[in-house]
C-alpha cells in the first residue's frame, strides 16, 4: 500500500465502507452516496456523490502533496494552519499540505458531489509541470473549459486499463489548463497596474447601493473579466462581492432604521430590494431579527438614553 493510499484510508473509513476496489458507499449511520476512488503511483482520483445526515470531519496529513477539490455541488470548509477558508460550489480549492495538515468540515443535510485530487510531486516530475502558479490562496471559481473536462469525467463509462488511462489524460488537461490561466491572470494583472480594481469595484456597489450589480456587469464597469475582479477584491477585501454588498445593504438598513421613519418596503426599495418580503428575510439572515424587530430594539435603546440623561 503506498503512501497515499494510506492517507486515503485514513480519510475515508470511519464513514465508508468498501464495496469493491474502486467503489465504496457511505454507512448508513452517515447517511447515502457513494464515493468511487482510483488510486495511482502518482496520486489518488476520487469522485464523491454524497448525502450526509451528521456532519463529518477529514483529515489530511502534511506530506508533499497537493490537493485540488473541484467542488460541483454542495459547500465545505477547510482549515490549513490557523486559516479557515469557505468553499461553495462551482468553485476549486487549491491546496499545498507540505506545510500544514488539512482539517475538511462538511456539514450535514448537503448534496455534496465532488472531484477530488490528490497529488503527489511524483506527478508533477513525471510529467514536467511547473507548481510554482499551481496553488491559489482562496477557492476560485471553476472555469467553462474546467468544467467541461470535469463533466467527462463524470459521465465516463470505461473500465479498468482505459479508464485509468482516460483520467490520467484528463488531469493532465486540467493541471494544464490551470497553469495557462495562471499565466493569463498574471498578464491581466500587470496591464491593470494603474488601477486599483478591488477599490474601484468597492465604491461602485457602494454608489449604486439601490440595485444589485451582476458579477459580469461590475466587471465590465471596472473594466477587467468576472475571475480576476472577484479574486483581487477577495484578496484586498477578505470577503466576496456577493458577501460585501450584503453587508453594505444591511448595515445600510440598520442606519435607516434606526435614524429615520421611513416605511420598510421604502428602504427595502433604497437598497435595491423590489420585494420587502425578500428584504426581510435577508435583513433576518443578517442580523437574526426582522427589521422591525430591530427598528423597536433600536427605539427601545434610545428611550434608555434619554431616561439616564
Amino acid at each position: 500500500m503506498t503512501n497515499l493510499d494510506q492517507t486515503l484510508e485514513k480519510i475515508d473509513s470511519t464513514f465508508l465502507e468498501s464495496v469493491n476496489i474502486e467503489l465504496s458507499k457511505i454507512k448508513l449511520e452517515f447517511g447515502t452516496g457513494k464515493v468511487e476512488t482510483y488510486s495511482f503511483e502518482w496520486g489518488v482520483v476520487c469522485i464523491s456523490d454524497l448525502l450526509l445526515s451528521t456532519d463529518v470531519q477529514q483529515y489530511i496529513p502534511k506530506r508533499q502533496q497537493f490537493l485540488f477539490s473541484f467542488l460541483l455541488e454542495g459547500k465545505q470548509s477547510y482549515t490549513v494552519g490557523k486559516n479557515r477558508v469557505f468553499h461553495e460550489a462551482h468553485h476549486v480549492a487549491e491546496i499545498e499540505l507540505e506545510a500544514f495538515g488539512l482539517h475538511i468540515n462538511l456539514p450535514k443535510n448537503v448534496r455534496y458531489h465532488e472531484i477530488r485530487l490528490l497529488l503527489s510531486q511524483a506527478f508533477f516530475v513525471k510529467y514536467g509541470i511547473e507548481t510554482n502558479a499551481l496553488i491559489d490562496r482562496i477557492p476560485r471559481l471553476i472555469s467553462p473549459k474546467e468544467f467541461m473536462l470535469l463533466i467527462e469525467i463524470l459521465h465516463d463509462s470505461k473500465k479498468g486499463h482505459l479508464k485509468r488511462l482516460f483520467l490520467t489524460t484528463k488531469i493532465l488537461e486540467l493541471i494544464t489548463l490551470k497553469n495557462v490561466q495562471s499565466l493569463a491572470y498574471q498578464i491581466d494583472r500587470e496591464s491593470n497596474n494603474s488601477k486599483d480594481i478591488a477599490s474601484e469595484a468597492k465604491e461602485t456597489i457602494e454608489s449604486k447601493s439601490d440595485s444589485f450589480l451582476s458579477i459580469a456587469e461590475l466587471a465590465k464597469t471596472v473594466g477587467t473579466n468576472e475571475s480576476t475582479l472577484q479574486k483581487d477584491f477577495k484578496i484586498t477585501y477578505g470577503l466576496t462581492i456577493f458577501e460585501y454588498t450584503t453587508q453594505h445593504k444591511m448595515e445600510l438598513a440598520k442606519s435607516l432604521l434606526k435614524t429615520s421613519d421611513k416605511p420598510i418596503y421604502e428602504i427595502a426599495n433604497q437598497i435595491g430590494y423590489k420585494n420587502a418580503t425578500h428584504f426581510t428575510a435577508a435583513f433576518k439572515r443578517y442580523i437574526s431579527c426582522t427589521p422591525r424587530e430591530y427598528r423597536n430594539r433600536s427605539y427601545s435603546y434610545v428611550d434608555f438614553i434619554s431616561e439616564r440623561e
